[in-house]
């Protein structure tokens, strides 16, 4: 279901009703990647396991000049703010400087 994750990871939060009650649920997202016009996020999944891998990101990035995608984990990072950034720079890095192959 590619369409339907790379629909999810765009949107800001998402709204539904509940149908066993009369209560609707609004969920935010955490996804605070900025692709900076360069990258897009095909899907992701962020975490928190303290005391071992602390916050985590699992991250599908798209470059959007070739196409070209890679995937992205990153554990131990001790703060929230800057794993999104950290995500950025080591997309950017990848794409730069890893050559891609089409079988």
């Amino acid at each position: 279901y590619p369409d339907f994750f790379y629909y999810l990871s765009q949107m800001e939060s998402y709204s539904f009703n509940l149908s066993n009650r009369d209560a609707s649920i609004t969920l935010y997202s955490t996804n605070k990647f900025d692709g900076q016009g360069k990258y897009t996020v095909e899907a992701f999944k962020t975490g928190y396991l303290p005391g071992s891998a602390e916050r985590t990101l699992l991250m599908k990035v798209k470059e959007k000049s070739t196409g070209y995608e890679i995937i992205l984990v990153l554990l131990g990072n001790p703060q929230y703010n800057t794993i999104f950034q950290e995500a950025y720079d080591i997309a950017n890095w990848t794409f730069q400087n890893w050559e891609f192959h089409n079988y």
